[in-house]
């Protein structure tokens, strides 16, 4: 009885030890990827942050610019007028023949044009940068979220390897002790024979073989060793 205690208590020790180092074990595998998500999520911010200001400046220099065009079509525009209706003369100056053609008065007509049709063109090549712009965030957000999904997917399939190495490892446990066990029984069952048949020959009486010594079932630390690992 006391080398079978013996033995339960160092099968339970053992058992103990080794889902205590898989619960540690997955434990780990979990502190790991959530930090690597933690890290990712950050690079992945920073990212769309960078994104949206060189957004951002590209649309302010593009507004630049078509004020830049503006002040140029105004100037252009001024100089075409005071050459065709003769303001651009000082006052004193000898009068010099201008004759104002059919072109310059065509040219005239496109600067107008020009100049009514710029906040129109400006705001479809706003319309189309932010559209431009749009895409890109979008396909930034796309490729964050398969990286976010593919490192899930590396968290799994290293969750269910361990598992897996868990689950070898346990029946290989179980498998050893129950062959310890199994030689135990034997060699008790050998042990009590040659005692009983001792004492039968040395008292001539025939003795009926003593009930085997059995393994207590462990199922409470069972359950409670499992949840480490849940």
């Amino acid at each position: 009885m006391r080398e079978r205690d013996r033995f339960t208590s160092f099968e339970r020790k053992m058992k103990w030890v080794m889902w205590t180092r898989h619960g540690q074990a997955k434990l780990d595998v979990l502190d790991r990827y959530a930090e690597a998500l933690a890290k990712m999520k950050e690079r992945h911010a920073r990212t769309s942050t960078h994104l949206e200001d060189r957004q951002v400046a590209a649309e302010m220099e593009l507004r630049a610019s078509h004020k830049q065009a503006e002040r140029s079509v105004k100037i252009r525009l001024r100089h075409m007028e005071a050459y065709c209706d003769g303001l651009g003369r000082k006052g004193g100056e000898r009068a010099t023949a201008r004759v104002v053609t059919e072109r310059d008065l065509r040219e005239l007509g496109k600067q107008y044009n020009l100049r009514d049709d710029m906040e129109r063109l400006h705001q479809s090549k706003v319309n189309v940068m932010r559209d431009k712009q749009s895409k890109q965030m979008e396909q930034l957000l796309t490729r964050q979220e398969e990286e976010l999904e593919k490192l899930a997917a590396r968290q799994d399939d290293e969750l269910d390897a361990l598992e897996q190495s868990f689950v070898d490892e346990e029946d290989g446990f179980f498998a050893v002790f129950q062959e310890r066990k199994m030689k135990l029984r034997i060699r008790w069952d050998v042990t009590e024979e040659i005692w009983r048949k001792k004492l039968e020959a040395r008292n001539n009486v025939k003795y009926a073989p003593i009930v085997p010594v059995e393994f207590e079932q462990d199922n409470i630390l069972d359950d409670t060793l499992a949840s480490v690992l849940e």
